[in-house]
This record gives structure tokens, sequence and C-alpha cells, in this order.
């Protein structure tokens, strides 16, 4: 009779019945999809606080760059001849390296072995010229060593599908294959182009394919340089000269000094996120022709130009209006815009070396005039 005993006694163990495992399992998953959100909201402020941080680091660089040198770290070797702004040559016939502004920050961003490597019998200085950078075998394998600083964790890392920019220009003359026309100015022969120089293309070049990315721009004020003399009236009727009052802290071979920035480093923008093309929309090709593009198709490298100017502002809407119907343009960030894939802020660092989120719907005008060093343009923190 044991055995029956036994039997019976297993007989009576407690069990869930079908309807209770599935009520539970309801449960959990009610749990999971209620805290899911949860979590990715706080990855996400995670990472924004990291990429808060990568900004802080610039912003001390720079100005520890400029306690010891008395001016910013130039924003990049290249030429002032206007009307072809992507010359090899300078009008002075030397060569212009196109190196930009990162190279002479690696030593503070704990970088100085890599900076050691760019600067072994090459030149980087603001009154110096050298060979294009591309010329230099040591120096573009230097250029494929990723910078921890430059990355904000939000964007993606792996290699463009399309290319790596390695300078954006402003010219003076004609439209090209990938310009935007940004403004007519007054006193001028007419439409000044914004472009990008989309010299490395990934799908074709290995070494394109390597080079270390940035997620981050300096600020070249409303329109870049493009000219001696070029003015433009503003919405209140006041006219500006661009290259004098409208420029940023960083420009062609620059030498700021801290004292120059007459709108106040806490009033004024340093640098900010721009992680390059990302989303899905259609791109315009060496041919002319719009191609469709998804995911992240184009991103900058760290060695190039790496300044940029506002026009355009923040909000990837505008993009809208340049485009027909068959180049529908529909980015979560752009190449020629500081963007963000955070929600709905970009980040920058003042030169002041203050992190601020600019919300995207910020109002153009404010956000032109926080990019100047001297346009002596007025804005309250309310306009932030």
């Amino acid at each position: 009779m044991k055995p029956l005993l036994a039997h019976k006694s297993r007989r009576g163990l407690p069990a869930f019945t079908l309807v209770e495992l599935l009520v539970v399992i309801a449960i959990i998953g009610i749990l999971i999809a209620l805290l899911l959100p949860a979590v990715q909201a706080a990855r996400e402020s995670a990472r924004r606080s990291a990429c808060s941080n990568n900004l802080k680091q610039l912003g001390l660089a720079a100005l520890n760059y400029e306690s010891s040198q008395r001016r910013l770290p130039p924003g990049y070797m290249g030429g002032r001849d206007y009307s072809n702004p992507g010359s090899v040559v300078d009008t002075n016939g030397k060569s212009n390296q196109f190196v930009g502004v990162y190279a002479n920050l690696l030593p503070f961003l704990e970088e100085a072995s890599l900076h050691q490597i760019l600067t072994d019998d090459y030149q980087i200085g603001p009154d110096q010229y050298d060979l294009n950078w591309s010329f230099k075998i040591p120096i573009r394998r230097a250029a494929q060593t990723p910078v921890p600083a430059l990355l904000c964790p939000s964007a993606p890392t792996e290699s463009p599908s399309r290319g790596v920019i390695d300078k954006v220009l402003v010219s003076d003359q004609g439209s090209s294959a990938s310009a935007v026309p940004v403004a007519t100015f007054e006193d001028t022969s007419g439409s000044h182009y914004f472009q990008e120089s989309k010299s490395w293309d990934t799908q074709t070049s290995a070494v394109a394919s390597a080079f270390g990315l940035t997620h981050y721009q300096g600020v070249w004020g409303v329109y870049g340089e493009v000219g001696p003399g070029t003015k433009v009236t503003a919405a209140d009727g006041y006219t500006y000269e661009v290259d004098k009052q409208l420029i940023g802290p960083f420009g062609i071979r620059s030498k700021t000094k801290l004292g120059k920035v007459l709108d106040g480093t806490s009033n004024t923008l340093m640098f900010g996120e721009c992680p390059g093309s990302t989303g899905g929309a259609y791109e315009v090709n060496d041919g002319g022709s719009p191609v469709p593009v998804s995911g992240f198709s184009l991103g900058y490298a760290w060695i190039g130009t790496n300044i940029l100017p506002t026009y355009l502002g923040l909000d990837l809407g505008r993009d809208k209006a340049f485009a027909s119907s068959a180049q529908y343009q529909d980015y979560d960030t752009k190449w020629s815009y500081f963007s963000s894939l955070h929600s709905g802020v970009v980040q920058f660092v003042f030169v002041d070396g203050s992190v601020h989120g600019l919300s995207r719907q910020i109002d153009i005008d404010t956000f032109k005039a926080l990019s100047t060093i001297r346009g002596q343009e007025l804005v309250s923190d309310d306009e932030l």
C-alpha cells in the first residue's frame, strides 16, 4: 500500500492551470512592453550624456589650445580662391593641405601620438603650406585611426554606404552636381553655392571605407567665407558684410582670438553635432542624377575640413523646399545640416565651453545669430 499512498501524494501536488499560465505570460508581456521604452529612453539618455561629454571635451581642447597659442585653432588649411575653393594650389602658388580643425586638437584629446604621426615631416599651421594630406601615405594611414571623442554613441560608426566627405566648400560661382544654392547676395555676381566635395567613394575605395569618422563639425558662421566685400541684407533691412560680420569662430586658416568674439563667448557656437546623412532619401551622384539611398550613406572623415555654415538651420524639413517630387528628401540627418539622432535636439558646445541642446525648431535667425562671433545680434536665453 505504500506505493499507492505515494502515488496519491504526487497527484495531490498543486499546479497551474493553462488559463493561469496564459494570464501570467500576458502580465509578463505587458510589463516588458511597459518597461522596454523606459529602458530604451534610459539608454538614449546615457548616449546623449556621453555625446554632451564629447562636446565638452572638444570645447576644453579648443580652449586649452587657445591658452597655449593665444588663439583658437584654425578651421582648415585651404585656399582663398573663392571661385575655386577646392583648388589644391592657393592664389599664392603654394599647396593647400585641407587638413581640418581636429588635427591641431589631437594633443588635447589624449591623442598626442596620433598628432606626432601627422606632424612628422608635415606642416599644419595656419601660415604653413604643404601637400594635400591625401598625398601623404603615413597621414592617410593615421586618418584611419578612430578618435573616440569625435564619435557620438547615438550615431553610426560603420563605413557609410556612399562615401566619406573630406571637404565642405562654399563657392561664389556656378552650380555643380552636388551644389545646393543657399543665398543670393547683393553686390556680387549672383548665387553662391554650398557644396560637399566627396573625394572618397566607399563603394570603390577600401581606403575610404577605413577612414576614422567624426560626428561633430566646427561652426563656420552663417555662410562660411565667400570673398571680401560680399554683403547680404537681413530681414530687418540691415546689411552685413559676410566675411567680416557673419563669420564664426573657425574659418580658412583662421586665427581667432577670444577677444575678437564680440558677441560674447557664452552666446557663440563653437562645435555641434553633424553625423552625416542618415535615413531614406535621394542623393545626387557624380553624373548629377538623383539616386535612392538608405541608412548611413555619407559620413565625415575627421582628417578633413570639418567646419560647416549654419545657413540652412536645424530643421531638415527645409530641404523639401529644395527638392522636386522626384527628389523628395526624408533624412533623419543630412551632411549639410548640423543635426543629430537625439530626439528633438542638436547639441552644441559654445565658445565659453558650456554645452547646450538646441531645439530643431529654433528660430533660424536666432540660430544664425548664435553662429557669428561679431554680428552683434542680441539673443536671449528664452530664444535657445
